[in-house]
């Protein structure tokens, strides 16, 4: 079974080929200018040395270094060197254990590109996602920049920095190697900072999105309580509905007798009538034969 864990050391070099190029690397690694993916509330957390706190310091340091010699035009100024490790693995470190590792990674690295007279900045960054190391060093030898005598021409020379910063340093973390010959591109310095650039607006952007959830699910709440309560209503109109409709069938049954008695009168009324109506030309002729009958017998009616 592969191992999936994601705990790798992460070691990233870049090379800085001019003056310019160098003073705004010091400017990023000091805070000097603005830098959208650090949180300024956690800017006091960083740790950077007092002899090295400014990039006058830094320049001095450095020309310190080259002293009068002419600087070729394509020449390496700096060796820019970033190290930490895998996010989820450094959240789960210390702040002990991630100061202690960015101390053994500068010495190993000091070993590495010349000695510790050639650091001309190292900060550590606490003030973005995942700590990190950020050292500039002065690729100084026998006095002259020669970078190619510390990194070699080749990338062989990178693929051995890797194993060895892993063996050396890393393992005493729980840091190991990525899978070395990886098919996979490594990111320079500058795509790291461009992808963690990128990054902190995608978080601001969901966050955004988090909020505006948390607001919709607020109204679908007053939504719901709002139509609860118009249920009830309805439920409550439909109960004095129902009753209503009960007290007239309770009416209608109490009192049904006497309108189908008062109808059953009338009705025996009107034959009557008829009745009579038809008997009364006979009474009629009746009434008038006995007054005739009187009056011929000289008697008053």
């Amino acid at each position: 079974m592969k191992d999936k864990s994601k705990n790798f050391a992460i070691l990233r070099f870049q090379k800085i080929k001019s003056r310019r190029s160098l003073r705004g690397a010091l400017a990023h690694n000091l805070r000097v200018q603005d830098t959208p993916n650090a949180n300024p509330e956690l800017m006091a957390k960083n740790v950077i040395p007092g002899t090295l706190n400014s990039i006058d310091k830094c320049l001095g340091k450095f020309d310190g270094l080259t002293g009068k010699q002419k600087i070729r035009k394509n020449a390496v100024y700096g060796i820019e060197v970033v190290v930490t490790g895998s996010p989820e693995h450094m959240q789960k470190m210390s702040e002990k254990e991630q100061r202690q590792y960015f101390k053994d990674a500068l010495v190993w690295l000091s070993k590495e590109l010349g000695g510790q007279q050639n650091i001309i900045s190292y900060v550590v960054h606490n003030d973005e996602t995942t700590p990190h190391l950020q050292a500039i060093f002065a690729p100084v030898v026998d006095g002259k920049l020669n970078s190619k005598a510390l990194l070699g021409g080749t990338k062989h020379r990178m693929t051995e920095l890797q194993t060895n910063f892993a063996n050396d340093v890393g393992n005493k973390y729980g840091l190991k190697r990525g899978v070395e010959r990886s098919k996979a591109r490594h990111q320079t310095i500058r795509e790291y900072y461009s992808a963690t650039k990128q990054v902190e607006p995608l978080k601001a952007e969901i966050e955004k999105l988090k909020l505006s959830i948390a607001h919709e699910r607020e109204n679908l709440d007053m939504t719901i309580q709002s139509n609860a309560e118009n249920v009830r209503n309805a439920e409550i109109a439909s109960e004095s509905l129902t009753a209503l409709t009960d007290a007239l069938d309770n009416y209608e049954r109490r009192n049904v007798g006497s309108v189908y008695a008062l109808r059953d009168g009338v009705q025996d009324y009107e034959k009557n009538r008829e009745k009579l109506a038809e008997v009364e030309p006979e009474l009629a002729k009746t009434a008038d034969r006995v007054v005739r009958d009187i009056k011929s017998k000289g008697c008053r009616p």
